[in-house]
């Protein structure tokens, strides 16, 4: 759940960095081999607005990163 605030890279910021990794997999649906469910942080199969409006609302963010 760490990466649903937008931190697709799970590096403890949501930065551009990781836009640019939803923005790079846009469009994509959970079929398509370049599909990344690091990037679909809504969870719902396709990386799309929501995605990024998440990104986009937490930008700049620090997170703490979970324990694997």
């Amino acid at each position: 759940m760490f990466h649903e605030v937008g931190d697709v890279n799970r590096d403890g910021y949501v930065d551009a960095y990781d836009r640019g990794i939803m923005g790079a997999k846009f469009g994509k649906f959970f079929f398509d081999p370049l599909y990344d469910p690091n990037a679909d942080v809504n969870s719902d199969g396709v990386i799309d607005v929501i995605d990024l409006s998440l990104a986009n609302f937490h930008f700049g963010d620090l997170r703490e990163n979970p324990v694997p």
